[in-house]
């Protein structure tokens, strides 16, 4: 069943006979049952009128309600169909309508109506009286109208940019009150400003429901019509989409703990046949689905039917009980009841917690509320209800479904012209012998064992609806199995059809996702198969480091992709002398869907790979077979021919020996059409890499435009890869003569001041705050994101320290986040983590920057962004030293060292860099080799002084170490004074070259932030709060009370705020933190009896003397004193 449509429009005066027409005609199209008229226009003497009413009655039977009354021109009209529902107006204002909707034998659904006015300060009012009147949170409510503000920047386009605080004030309104955007298909923006010289588009309409809204209706969208003679859309409010009929099976981790689950394990997988191992696992695999499916408590219903069923029993138990206290049958009904109710509830969160796939959460707080609120929102925004395609529209299931088909289908048989072998490329750098053997060594039971235990237990279902968490859970009786399996395809490189196919799920980009475009394909492999890709990937990551060229990052060991943004961000500061300079930023179409498959084989064998390696490969990306998950269904089984799976593991590795050949192509001299890059002395780069992101830079000139055109060309015809010239783009030097001309022969004519490169602008000039917006806009939307209101504060901690401090990480090892923007971020965070509000002023006692610091000092261990920053330079300084990249090599020829004073034009990066290693030179010790390429007049090689620190001279700012050297001994100069001499052979050379922190070779971002915090004081209770089994939630108020933050009446006073005096425990003392805990009559007495030790003391303890007792106890092991330390976390 589903509820009648129901319409919002902005029609801009209801009052013309030709928009009450446009309403009929859009009631009557849509079969709509309630239209909510907007700004009609309308004075409440022509609303009194009874030929007025007949003349705009849209409903045969109709009823009505306005707020003509509130304001001095109609704005609401609200009219619906009396035989069909009924609506019961609550309160209004000029803004809005607040009331009841009613619909057979559907729950009530609070219905807010908004047309919004156009003052900040008027809609602020608004917002305040919606909140005022909202709904309890168990009871469906929809708000849907004109809000005249909107989200995000994607949703305005035209006119000047809007700030981030009037972005804000929608989104702090969407906290607040607990709702969400509904998904939405049709038109995106909602408005037309209906200028062509200038056009605005914003989308100012909107539907927004709670979580209890989609307890009843899930699959409920709403659907942005087209213009209808005014500058607003329609938006019509639908409940019900029809679904799949079939849906996918799925294995639940929970079923581990059911009755009868081993028993139909060891039954399918004890079963022995003449199938080849392969094929028998597979078959055990479908017995145990279908005796699975049988099972009654294969359904996650069976959970909430057992859970309602177990309460009620031990609700009637508690009743009986207040007759017959001591009745020991009773008793143990209700012991057998709790001990039931908690194990079902432990079934329960693991299931919701596989469901919701959060992974901060393992990380010491279940919260969920969050978990329930954030699967509703997924699932309602993952439900495809139409597509638009060049060939049409399509709304039935069926229709949508074979359209994704047809797609995907050609997609993944796009046509290549036969390739010509040998490969007429450069080859580059071969494949080492000593890795030939590793690479076809006899498959071993911990490589499979590591890469079952190595996968995600929660991840999507896979095609056969078996996840991870079954084969690890399941290891002690399937190990041997599933070995024999793998060693299978090993011995035959052959897998069979069912073990390869694959679903491809469709992930919306937004809630507003239509066309396909708007959708990122994401393939599902079978664990099997993972399993046997894993093993091979493992064993080919461990050489793509000596064949892949310098310019690729991605996926590649010891690599790190940021180093590439900061690269691109020092090569475009040389954009400012007088080489004219140009730098492309390239979009491959559609590139893993669409690469040849052969020319990835042709590739491997050009490497050097052996042949039976390259078979394993082949037998794995040949011959799949995809279906389409479609809102829970899988649709069609088709052929693919080429194309690499984004979910395979095998896929990123095999893509970047792929577009090695393209790295080839561009760099090596001997190719006839050789592109012209960047040099800085012995160091040349002409562009840069991350898996398919390529970035371009060389001389601004036709002849290198053609000769980079050309190479393109070339790789496009034998790979399949092509590259998409609408979605690329360009910068050049400042006042290019040849831009245009450079940008006809590469057929891109995006021209740019900036570039995002891996998600990072990047700019021949200084970066302004502007740059910065949309990390603040992810930032802010991530804290004010309505799910985030279930949150506790245990919960906000993880929340940030997870996902937001990555987050900002990420931006931080790429780019110098303005200091401005830094404070905007750490008042965000502080807010969010005491308030959970981003927008109202409270109190909060505690500084963010005491939650910065380590647990051991006394804070929450939430790493600030100054500490950081420190991490990312000292990685920075190691990967100099240690792992030379391109990074490190543009450097050393720009500045040879950090020791070295930097130039006056030195980036500001580099200067951070300096700045680091002087703090942390002291811990740094230089082994010296014979062939070192440590700059012999400016690193710091004797007792952390450099040479040019004693003595400068002149003329050896490039020269190394190596360079002094002949036949294993030093050979110096005559011309250098003898004590020189002795100071320079009283460097230790050594057979390694190498630096070393604090004594260890290994270079730890946790040893880095340790020492940025190495200068403040530990505090000496810090294991008592954070020991091992501490319980988050409660461990973050016992740090609250032990530092003397919470807000009790003392802390509240000193501050001016006005509250009872007394102890609201005891109300017989003035409340603080001591007498709070414990010198409370009440709060003693629950100590004592949760830990009898304390009945002991003859003067009550404080909170510090309490945890210090159990810390010095000598009859408590560590498990004791574990369990009292949680017993105090609770108590508090």
């Amino acid at each position: 069943m589903s509820l009648p449509k129901f319409a919002s429009w902005n029609v801009r005066g209801f009052n013309n006979p030709d928009k009450v027409s446009f309403c009929k005609s859009l009631i009557s199209s849509l079969n709509l049952k309630m239209l909510c008229i907007l700004e009609a226009k309308i004075s409440l003497a022509s609303s009194d009128d009874l030929w007025f009413q007949r003349s705009h009655r849209l409903f045969e039977n109709e009823g009505n309600c306005n707020n003509f009354g509130d304001s001095v021109l109609g704005r609401i009209w609200i009219k619906w169909d009396e035989s069909v529902l009924s609506f019961n107006p609550i309160a209004s204002s000029f803004q809005h309508i607040h009331g009841i909707l009613s619909v057979g034998s559907f729950p009530p659904i609070f219905l807010t109506v908004i047309y919004a006015a156009n003052s900040v300060e008027d809609r602020k009012k608004l917002w305040d009286q919606i909140i005022a009147s909202s709904p309890p949170l168990d009871q469906p409510w929809v708000i849907l109208g004109d809000f005249n503000c909107y989200r995000y920047e994607t949703e305005k386009a035209g006119g000047t940019v809007s700030t981030s605080s009037r972005l804000g004030e929608l989104n702090s309104f969407i906290f607040n009150c607990g709702v969400q955007d509904l998904s939405s298909t049709g038109l995106y923006y909602t408005w037309f400003n209906q200028r062509v010289d200038n056009p605005i588009h914003i989308k100012f309409d909107r539907v927004l429901v709670n979580n209890a809204l989609l307890d009843v209706f899930p699959h409920a969208y709403y659907r942005v019509e087209s213009h209808l003679g005014s500058d607003h859309s329609p938006i019509i409010f639908n409940s019900y989409h029809k679904k799949a009929l079939s849906v996918r099976f799925m294995f639940k981790n929970y079923w581990i703990n059911m009755e009868g689950f081993w028993d139909d394990v060891m039954s399918a997988f004890s079963s022995r046949s003449d199938r080849s191992p392969l094929a028998s696992f597979a078959h055990s695999l479908q017995t145990l689905k279908r005796s699975l499916k049988n099972k009654n408590w294969a359904s996650s219903s069976y959970l909430s039917n057992a859970l309602l069923e177990i309460k009620s029993k031990q609700q009637l138990c508690l009743e009986q009980l207040q007759t017959q206290p001591l009745d020991l049958d009773l008793n143990q009904d209700l012991k057998n009841s709790n001990e039931k109710l908690a194990t079902f509830q432990n079934l329960w969160t693991s299931w919701i917690a596989q469901r919701a796939k959060v992974l901060w959460l393992t990380k010491g707080e279940d919260d969920l509320g969050f978990l329930f609120a954030h699967i509703r929102s997924r699932n309602n925004k993952n439900n495809i209800k139409e597509i638009n395609t060049p060939d049409g529209h399509f709304t039935k299931f069926n229709d949508i479904s074979s359209t994704v088909i047809n797609h995907f289908e050609g997609l993944f048989n796009s046509s290549h012209p036969d390739l010509q072998l040998p490969l007429d490329i450069p080859s580059g750098k071969l494949l080492p012998s000593h890795c030939s053997e590793d690479l076809v060594a006899s498959l071993t039971f911990d490589e499979v064992k590591k890469a079952v235990f190595e996968g995600n237990e929660n991840t999507a279902p896979r095609p056969n609806g078996f996840t991870y968490a079954f084969y690890r859970k399941s290891w002690h009786i399937i190990g041997l199995q599933v070995f024999n399996a793998v060693g299978n395809f090993f011995s035959t490189g052959s897998l069979p059809r069912g073990v390869k196919a694959t679903a491809i799920a469709l992930i919306p980009k937004c809630s507003h996702a239509s066309n396909l475009s708007d959708f990122r394909p994401i393939s599902l492999c079978n664990v099997l198969y993972k399993i046997v890709a894993k093993v091979i990937a493992n064993r080919l990551k461990v050489t793509l480091q000596h064949i892949i060229h310098e310019s690729q990052s991605g996926f590649i060991a010891n690599r790190c992709s940021t180093d590439n943004i900061i690269l691109a961000a020092e090569l475009l500061r040389d954009f400012k002398g007088k080489n004219k300079m140009f730098c492309a930023k390239l979009d491959i179409k559609k590139a893993f869907d669409s690469i040849s498959r052969e020319f990835i084989i042709a590739r491997l064998l050009q490497k050097g790979f052996p042949q039976l390696f390259v078979n394993w490969i082949k037998g794995c990306i040949s011959d799949v077979h995809f279906s389409i998950c479609l809102n829970g269904s899988l649709e069609g089984f088709f052929k693919s021919s080429s194309g690499l799976r984004q979910g395979c593991p095998l896929s990123p590795l095999l893509f970047c020996i792929a577009m090695d050949g393209l790295s080839n192509i561009l760099t090596d001299p001997a190719y006839p059409h050789n592109f012209k890059g960047i040099y800085c002395k012995d160091f040349y780069i002409n562009h840069l890499m991350y898996a398919d992101d390529l970035l371009m830079m060389g001389e601004s000139s036709r002849e290198n435009a053609n000769m980079l055109k050309t190479c393109l060309k070339h790789f496009a015809t034998i790979s399949g890869l092509h590259i998409n010239p609408s979605k690329s783009a360009i910068i050049f030097s400042s006042n290019d003569p040849n831009n245009q001309t450079i940008c006809e022969e590469l057929g891109i004519h995006n021209i740019n001041l900036h570039l995002t490169y891996l998600g990072i602008p990047i700019s021949p000039k200084r970066l302004k705050t502007t740059h910065f917006q949309p990390l603040l806009s992810k930032i802010s939307a991530l804290l004010a994101g309505w799910k985030n209101k279930f949150l506790s504060f245990a919960g906000r901690v993880q929340f940030l320290k997870f996902t937001i401090i990555n987050s900002i990480a990420y931006w931080i090892r790429g780019s110098i986040i303005p200091k401005g923007c830094c404070d905007t971020i750490n008042k965000l965070c502080s807010k969010f983590l005491f308030h959970n509000n981003l927008v109202e002023r409270k109190l909060h006692l505690i500084s963010w920057s005491q939650v910065n610091i380590p647990k051991d000092a006394g804070g929450l261990g939430i790493p600030s962004i100054d500490a950081l920053y420190f991490g990312v330079f000292c990685s920075i300084v190691g990967r100099f030293y240690n792992n030379q990249n391109l990074l490190t090599c543009w450097y050393k020829a720009k500045h040879i060292s950090p020791l070295k004073h930097p130039t006056s034009t030195a980036s500001k990066t580099w200067r951070r860099i300096t700045e680091t290693f002087s703090k942390i030179k002291r811990l740094l010790q230089f082994s010296v080799a014979n062939h070192s390429t440590f700059s012999f007049l400016w690193d710091p090689l004797i007792n952390g002084n450099a040479f040019g620190d004693i003595i400068y001279m002149p003329g050896l700012d490039d020269m190394l170490i190596k360079d002094y050297f002949r036949n294993d001994s030093w050979y110096l100069p005559n011309h250098f004074h003898p004590s020189i001499h002795d100071t320079i052979k009283s460097v230790d050379i050594k057979g390694t070259n190498e630096v070393l922190w604090n004594g260890n070779s290994k270079w730890d971002f946790k040893n880095f932030t340790e020492f940025f915090y190495s200068h403040l004081p530990k505090v000496d209770w810090y294991r008592s709060i954070w020991h091992k089994n501490y319980a988050l939630k409660y461990a973050c108020f016992t740090w609250m009370a032990r530092i003397g933050k919470l807000k009790m009446a003392d802390n509240l006073l000193l501050r001016g705020i006005s509250v009872p005096v007394n102890c609201s425990l005891c109300l017989g003392h003035a409340e603080n933190h001591p007498h709070l805990f414990f010198d409370c009559d009440f709060s003693f007495y629950i100590l004592k009896k949760i830990l009898p030790a304390f009945s002991s003391f003859l003067l009550r303890p404080t909170l510090p003397q309490a945890l210090d007792f159990i810390e010095n106890s000598e009859t408590l092991n560590s498990s004791g004193k574990s369990a009292y330390f949680l017993a105090i976390s609770c108590i508090t």
